[in-house]
């Protein structure tokens, strides 16, 4: 793997897209005319491929962090856009976190912990998304 490969790859996170919620209000939002899914699911699979990478992608990532453009969003309790910076924050710390922050969970009859599967989910993978 390359320096190269790994900047291209980054450069990819941009979105053509606008943030669909800048304000992040809550309750159901509509998503902005021309807001395209395709090309949110397709810097969904970079981020995996960035973090398919390991460790070896960690400076690039790291030099990347502050970057302010528009990447994807994600639904907790408000529809959230995410910057570039914060994508190669997150690639970052899914390989260094074994734990991750769930948004919600309930400790269960059997003493374990479940957590909610839809509580952190791609805006890309909502099949109610409305078009403005």
């Amino acid at each position: 793997m390359s320096r190269d490969h790994v900047e291209t790859l980054i450069r990819q996170l941009q979105s053509s897209n606008r943030d669909p919620n800048p304000d992040m209000n809550p309750g159901p939002i509509k998503l902005l005319r021309g807001y395209d899914l395709d090309v949110q699911q397709k810097i969904e699979m970079v981020q995996a491929k960035l973090g398919s990478l390991g460790k070896e992608a960690f400076p690039a990532l790291i030099e990347h962090m502050n970057d302010e453009g528009y990447s994807l969003s994600i639904e907790t309790a408000v529809v959230r856009g995410l910057s570039v910076g914060e994508v190669c924050f997150l690639i970052i710390e899914q390989q260094v976190d074994p734990s991750p922050m769930r948004y919600k969970s309930r400790t269960g009859s059997d003493g374990k912990s479940h957590s909610c599967k839809g509580s952190n989910s791609r805006l890309s993978n909502r099949e109610s998304v409305q078009a403005a």
